[in-house]
This record gives C-alpha cells, sequence and structure tokens, in this order.
C-alpha cells in the first residue's frame, strides 16, 4: 500500500464530528499540524542538514569548519555588527548571545501539543461519562436539519432587526 493510499484511507475514515465547531478544528487539528510540519522542517535543517554558518578562517579545511559550525550551534553564537572591526569582549558576548535558535522546533512541538490537549481531554472525559456524545450531536443536527424552515428564519431576522433598530434610536446613536 503506497503512502497516498494509506493517507486516503485516514482521511476518509475521518468523520465530521458536530461536538465542535470549525474554528475549534482549525486550531486542534490544522494549527497542529501546521506547527508539528514547521518544527520537523526546521529540526531536519538543524540536526540532519546545515544547521548554521560560522564564519571561519580560509586556512581552515573542511573538518575544521565543520567542527566550528558544530560548536557553534551547541554553544551558541553571538550577534556582530557587519560594521564593527573588533570583536567585542567575553561580559558582552554573553550579553550579545542568541540562545533561543537550538530550542525552536521543540517549542513548536510543545505549542502544538498544547493545542491539542484540550481536545483529547474533552475526548478522555466524553469516554469516563458513557455518554456517545457525537451520536447525539449527529441526531440533534439531523433532527434540526429536517425542522428548518428557511420562512420561519426570514421573520426571526426582521424580528432581531427590529429590535436592533429600536435599540438605535434608544441609544441615540445613528448608523455610520
Amino acid at each position: 500500500m503506497s503512502f497516498l493510499d494509506r493517507a486516503r484511507s485516514v482521511v476518509g475514515n475521518l468523520d465530521a464530528t458536530y461536538d465542535v465547531d470549525s474554528s475549534d478544528r482549525v486550531k486542534y487539528v490544522y494549527t497542529s499540524w501546521m506547527l508539528c510540519g514547521a518544527a520537523f522542517l526546521i529540526f531536519a535543517k538543524e540536526y540532519v542538514g546545515q544547521a548554521i554558518q560560522c564564519w571561519a578562517p580560509m586556512q581552515w579545511s573542511g573538518g575544521w569548519e565543520q567542527y566550528a559550525e558544530h560548536f557553534c550551534l551547541i554553544e551558541n553564537t553571538y550577534f556582530v555588527n557587519m560594521n564593527d572591526s573588533n570583536l567585542p569582549a567575553a561580559e558582552l558576548r554573553e550579553a550579545r548571545e542568541i540562545r533561543y535558535y537550538q530550542w525552536v522546533p521543540f517549542v513548536l512541538v510543545l505549542m502544538a501539543l498544547f493545542l491539542y490537549l484540550p481536545r483529547f481531554v474533552w475526548k478522555q472525559l466524553q469516554h469516563f461519562t458513557k455518554i456517545d456524545l457525537p451520536s447525539v450531536t449527529v441526531a440533534l443536527r439531523n433532527e434540526a436539519k429536517k425542522n428548518y424552515d428557511p420562512l420561519n428564519m426570514s421573520s426571526l431576522m426582521k424580528s432581531a432587526r427590529k429590535g436592533h433598530s429600536l435599540w438605535i434610536f434608544v441609544s441615540g446613536q445613528l448608523p455610520s
């Protein structure tokens, strides 16, 4: 079975659940996957590809330059302005160190997990209550579809507009 066939079967098995709205679904599915994808790309760039480019003297061979780049990745780097001709003192270097870039993929994965955590807790609590909430919401949605009356909806919208117009009149605010 190819990768695309597996992906189609997974996507095909995802039934629409009506216990969350689309904004929640965007948060816990799509945003989590985008964060994990970005974390994977950054992780691959840092730990598989060429993570960081450090300036090395011309006389260094490829092995020494690679060692310096690995050292820069592990030991942090610091910012030096291109117009500065002298390197900063040791205490200034420590103040200018950039310490976060090694942790970016891990933080992105952690953010994705925290975005999915409420959904996971909700599903676990739903499991412990022994109420089949997806079936209940599907049944309620089907019943609402059967009783849908567009004429009734238009009358509800008209009455809501009248209430809104009354509120504008009472509050003295004119629509712009």
